[in-house]
């Protein structure tokens, strides 16, 4: 299970600028994936930099039309279910999806396989 406390230990913040990513254990994705030029290819950047077993966490706005705000429709390129196929092709597993956290935004949380 993931220790909240532990975060900063052994995790990093991807943003859009981003040249490298360290090694690491715990990759933070808040809305970014949606902004990547080349989604693909940075999220194999991010899987090759992260520990077997490590944790990948996604938080971004649901996109679903005549519910979710207009302004966030024309500025969320794809819905939850294009990303989670996006990570899960660059080779991450699916692991859990928190719902009731926040009130526009989904978390979900994905794992590198252990041995990998």
């Amino acid at each position: 299970p993931l220790d909240p406390n532990s975060f900063h230990k052994h995790s990093n913040a991807i943003n859009n600028h981003s040249k490298s990513i360290i090694l690491s254990s715990l990759i933070f994705l808040a809305t970014p994936i949606r902004v990547f030029e080349f989604p693909q290819k940075t999220l194999k950047t991010i899987y090759r930099a992260m520990h077997s077993g490590g944790s990948l966490l996604l938080i971004d706005f649901e996109r679903i039309p005549g519910v979710t705000r207009e302004w966030t429709l024309q500025h969320v390129r794809a819905g939850k279910e294009v990303f989670r196929e996006e990570i899960e092709q660059a080779g991450f597993v699916f692991v859990e999806e928190k719902q009731g956290i926040m009130k526009e935004n989904y978390f979900l949380r994905f794992e590198k396989p252990k041995g990998t």
